[in-house]
């Protein structure tokens, strides 16, 4: 969960990754030395002499230059959904335990080749004997061991979401030295043991924010540097470039990543207007993106809600949570909001799985806000609406406190710092807040189960619903993917009719990609997988 302040600061706007193929063994070659200045990244590359070669002057399948306001960091641990320029290098560099197929909408192969569960408790993920990291040293299990379980000491989103593996709690409360559930059985064999059923721990290893590094020590200012396992490896940054060359030999369908930094979003633009770069924010490049024949893909990674409390004495009835939020209407929420932002149709990000519970339940009706608040209503004392500051909040608060105060209920809106408003959620506090559910899971199981679950560690509205949890296990324990995804759709739609948030605006980037680069297909965070991706001919 994220403050919406701390989203548009961020600079996340309203409005892929592919099947991983099988590592082939990448001979040796000589070693591309890197001089990165800022990046926790170890410094040396895989890449053969050709490839290397072909990195360095842009043959081969073609350099794919995109234009950023800052260059990005790879990094492993905790990624912000709010910056998909960071999450896509960082993917380009550490792959995971599994990977995501955006086109075929499934889990595939990461270091890990294959896994198996009989009772979705105990899984054993056998680590792929080619796996290996950008030093040519092998992944084995006990590396993969000791990455998740840095995540996990880390806390944050990507921390917190590992809680579903048994003794990930204990291990971050300061219980436990390591976590139980994270075992090296041998060096190609790891296990990993449940709190409970769960069949979607592949899809929950796939996000980015689990990337398998390799601590080498200590670079520059103390900064740990983190040898890469993913398809791209840095090769060279001088502070306005970040060059990322193929550390795998069967990658053809480019020979470099160039990330260009133009120092804002405006200037990356015109740098794609003037053809220098491949991609760029597309914010202010409609017109020749259409006119041009080029495309625009969404990078979507949120969605923002008003969360309606379940402690607070006004509210905690389930008949006025939903009269108050029949007596919005969302279009108009949003349209206050500014041109660019589009409505949410559900409670997870909008490239995922979803109930689309909007449909059905998210409409406006006015006399059944009005007689379902006359309560409410009647004592006159104000809701209290909390918003972070700024702009475009401002702009939202204004429209709902107009359109609740319609139906009968005076609101009164009160801007909040950043930190007083986490102090708020973390208390459960909030009778109505403005909040961002975002993250990179190619899963809908981490925003629903953190967000509204039970001691959630991300549950704002304190929804605590015997029924809504029910559902989440009985979704978590199908093994059959189709039944599975049909069980979470059950579970987020009781979100909604519990009255606990409703959906208002995706949360996400658009970027111009030229019509020369194929295979870019976003998903969850993430604009293109670098295995997929490829330059045409024709440029």
């Amino acid at each position: 969960m994220l403050s919406f302040g701390s989203v548009i600061g961020a600079g996340m706007q309203a409005p892929g990754r592919g099947a991983a193929p099988s590592r082939r063994s990448t001979p040796r070659g000589v070693l591309v030395a890197c001089a990165l200045a800022c990046l926790p990244v170890a410094s040396c590359s895989r890449t053969t002499g050709a490839r290397a070669d072909a990195a360095a002057d842009g043959s081969g399948g073609g350099v794919v230059r995109i234009g950023v306001a800052a260059l990005p960091k790879p990094t492993v641990g905790e990624l912000a959904p709010a910056d998909p320029m960071g999450v896509l290098a960082s993917d380009l560099v550490f792959d995971g335990v599994t990977d995501w197929d955006a086109a075929k909408r499934r889990v595939a192969p990461g270091v890990a080749k294959s896994w198996t569960t009989t009772d979705g408790i105990s899984w054993m993920f056998t680590i792929d004997p080619l796996a290996e990291f950008s030093d040519g040293t092998p992944v084995t299990a006990d590396s993969v061991v000791a990455a998740l379980t840095e995540v996990a000491r880390g806390g944050g989103l990507a921390g917190g979401r590992l809680d579903v593996i048994a003794g990930v709690k204990e291990f971050r409360a300061g219980g436990a030295a390591t976590i139980r559930g994270l075992v090296a059985t041998d060096a190609s064999t790891l296990t990993i043991e449940m709190s409970s059923a769960n069949y979607e721990l592949p899809a929950l290893l796939a996000d980015p924010s689990y990337g398998i590094g390799r601590p080498t020590g200590d670079g520059e200012a103390g900064a740990a540097q983190v040898v890469g396992s993913g398809p791209f490896v840095p090769v060279a940054s001088d502070g306005t470039t970040l060059r990322l060359a193929p550390a795998e030999s069967d990658i053809d369908g480019v020979s470099a990543i160039e990330f260009v930094a133009f120092g804002s979003d405006d200037a990356a633009m015109k740098a794609y207007e003037a053809g220098s770069v491949d991609v760029a924010p597309a914010a202010n490049g409609v017109a020749l993106v259409e006119a041009g024949g080029d495309a625009r893909f969404r990078v979507s990674a949120g969605t923002l809600m008003l969360s309606v409390s379940n402690l607070a004495p006004p509210l905690a009835d389930v008949g006025v949570r939903r009269a108050l939020l029949a007596g919005v209407d969302r279009e108009a929420a949003v349209a206050a909001m500014g041109d660019a932002w589009a409505v949410a149709n559900g409670v997870v990000p909008g490239d995922l799985v979803s109930a689309a519970v909007c449909d059905a339940s998210c409409g406006v009706d006015d006399a059944v806000a009005r007689n379902g608040l006359m309560g409410l209503a009647a004592t006159g004392a104000p809701l209290h609406l909390d918003v972070p500051a700024g702009d475009v909040a401002a702009r939202l608060a204004a429209e709902l406190e107009r359109q609740i105060e319609v139906v009968g209920v005076p609101v009164e809106v009160r801007p909040v710092d950043g930190a007083a408003l986490e102090q708020a959620v973390g208390g459960g506090g909030s009778e109505l807040l403005l909040f961002a559910q975002v993250g990179l899971a190619p899963s809908v199981d981490p925003y629903l189960a953190q967000g509204f679950a039970g001691g959630g560690g991300e549950n704002v509205s304190g929804m605590s619903s015997p029924e809504f949890d029910s559902a989440l296990a009985v979704a978590r324990a199908t093994s059959d993917a189709d039944a599975r995804a049909d069980a979470y759709r059950q579970a987020e739609a009781i979100v909604v009719s519990n009255g606990a948030a409703l959906p208002l605006a995706e949360l996400g980037r658009t970027y111009a990609v030229r019509r020369s680069v194929r295979g870019v297909q976003p998903v969850s965070g993430v604009l293109f997988d670098g295995r997929s991706v490829h330059v045409a001919a024709n440029r």
